[in-house]
């Protein structure tokens, strides 16, 4: 699951979590869209990104998947 962080042309860091096939994963993409939309720092973005890789590995690990992760209920 690698990180691609890449700079535009206007200086802004974008910074994407990609699946073992190389698909951007959407969930992440967007909650890092959410922050850099608020001017978080870059190395908040990266730090982030690492945090939701590691999680992202732990779900696929499991066997779950983002959906199915849910707290119990009652």
């Amino acid at each position: 699951m690698p990180i691609r962080r890449v700079t535009r042309d206007d200086g802004t860091l974008q910074v994407e979590l990609f699946d073992d096939a190389g698909v951007t994963v959407p969930e992440v993409a967007a909650f890092l869209r959410h922050l850099a939309a608020r001017d978080y720092s870059p190395n908040t973005l990266i730090a982030y990104a690492h945090d939701l890789q590691h999680f992202w590995r732990f779900l696929a690990s499991a066997g779950l998947t983002w959906e199915r992760l849910k707290p119990p209920y009652g």
